[in-house]
Formats: structure tokens, sequence, C-alpha cells
């Protein structure tokens, strides 16, 4: 009886690492993961729980990345969409607890026009293909620079000690995480994380982040404990119901609240698969 190979295969999204092909600059090297292994909390993790087809090893060899940045280059800036979570592996970054006026991160301040100013733009507007207002981008440099190139370039903040000492901010140092809520939800970034001297980061993609989820529970736990508080301290304070709360008071509400979730962070996909099984069978019948 001749007995069939069983192949294993592994996720198509490693056919391009998340740190670019073998040999590439900034490409995962087998040093790379040896680091990354013995750091927490990858360190204290059981490799075996982990399946042949994703060995703990290859999402870190190819669902990772180690990035380095300058003083005051921005992480993560809030409103964009987050795709990954961020592990500190060295230095110390600035999460801001308050939102910083967009001039500040090199966006433009946007004015809501009232129906008279927006009919108005009807007989005003360039008539040129496209128009630019070098000003606001004047603006923005006073506030941002660049450096880098390529997928290198980093966006920084021009007056980090003014910033820290103007905005409400918290430091994350050595072995903490941020941006995993962002990278499992696909939502938007709900604060700006920048650098504060120099810092090494390991940038984890949302694939990789959902499989170790998966194998390790005490990862799980983590990133579920953070979802819960970070979430409903922001669901209370928005709530009119606690205006008259103070932070104390809020806090005790939080502790004695009873999280629990109904579902996965995978929702998205699960989604998508089911719309297209009832794409496949919508067409079937016509």
């Amino acid at each position: 009886m001749a007995i069939s190979e069983a192949k294993l295969e592994k996720p198509e999204r490693w056919d391009v690492p998340f740190a670019g092909p073998p040999g590439s600059p900034g490409a995962m090297t087998d040093d790379d993961v040896d680091r990354v292994m013995g750091t927490q909390p990858f360190a204290g993790m059981d490799e075996s729980n982990f399946s042949a087809a994703q060995p703990l090893r290859g999402i870190i060899q190819n669902d990772m990345r180690l990035v380095k940045y300058q003083d005051g280059d921005i992480v993560v800036r809030e409103g964009d969409y987050g795709h990954s979570a961020f592990l500190i592996v060295s230095g110390q970054v600035r999460v801001t607890l308050e939102s910083l006026p967009p001039r500040l991160l090199g966006r433009k301040e946007r004015k809501r026009r009232g129906f008279f100013e927006a009919l108005s733009q009807l007989w005003s507007n360039s008539r040129n293909i496209e128009s630019r207002d070098v000003e606001a981008y004047a603006q923005a440099k006073s506030t941002t620079g660049q450096r880098g190139s390529g997928e290198h370039t980093h966006v920084y903040l021009q007056d980090v000690p003014g910033i820290i000492g103007k905005y409400n901010t918290v430091t994350l140092q050595d072995g903490e995480m941020f941006g995993e809520i962002a990278a499992m939800g696909r939502i938007p970034r709900t604060a700006t994380v920048f650098a504060e001297g120099d810092v090494e980061l390991l940038e984890i993609r949302w694939q990789g982040l959902r499989d170790i989820r998966k194998r390790d529970e005490g990862l799980k736990a983590h990133t579920d404990e953070l979802y819960r508080r970070n979430t409903l301290d922001k669901a209370l304070r928005a709530s009119s119901l606690f205006d008259h709360l103070s932070d104390t008071e809020l806090h005790e509400v939080a502790e004695k609240t009873e999280f629990e979730t109904h579902g996965s962070f995978e929702w998205s996909a699960q989604f998508k698969k089911a719309a297209q099984k009832d794409l496949k069978a919508m067409l079937k019948t016509e």
C-alpha cells in the first residue's frame, strides 16, 4: 500500500517576510531570531505549543522586524489605522494621554465650512488639476521633520521637551508592549507614540500576534487585559453618565466592572470568509 506524504504548508504571507527577503537590508537573521527568543515574553513561551507549520521561530522570522528610532521619531500617530504591535527591546517611548494638535503631527488644521463657504468654493477653486497649500507645508515643517529614505523614512517631532512639558504623557520602557489593540482590531490608533532618545522596537504584524495569542495563554491574557482596561477607561470617560466622577472614582468603577468578551479579534477574517461563501452560493443559484 502506497503511503501518501502529508505536506505542511506555511502561511502564504511568509512568501514576503515582514522584514524583507533573506539577505536584504533589515531582514531578520538567525542571530536576530535567537536574540528575540532570549527576551520576554518569548523566552517564557513553550515552543511545543506551536505547530510544525507555524513554529514560534518561524513567526518571529517572518512576521516580525527590528526597527530603530531616534529621539522624537513618531512610531504611531493617533487616528492612523494600525496593523502591527510593538515591543520595546531597548530605550523608551512616550505615549500621549491627550490628543496633540494636528499641526504638531504634521497635519493641517481642519476648519468646518459653513454652507455659504462651501458654495463659494465652487467659484474660488484653482483651475489647475491639483492645487497645494504651500503655507500648510511650511507650517507642518516647523513642527515635524523627516529623516531616512524609502521604507526607513521616519517623521519626527521638532520640540520633544516642549511637548513633554506641555502635554500629559507616560513613559514605556524595555519589555513593554503597545499598539496591540489597534493591530488586532485593525482600528485607528488611540494615541500618539514617539521615541524618547534612541529606541529599538520589535514590530509584530497582526497575523503573527494573532497566531502567538492562539498558542500562548500568557500573551493572550495580557493583551485581553490591556484591551479591557484601555477600552473601558475611554468608554467611561466618554459617557455623560460619569461626568461628575473624579479620576479616582472612575478607577474604582473600572475595577469593579466585570468584563466579558464574545467572539474574537478575528471577526474581520471570519466576516470575509462568510461573505465569500454567501457570494459563491448566490452565483450557483443564478
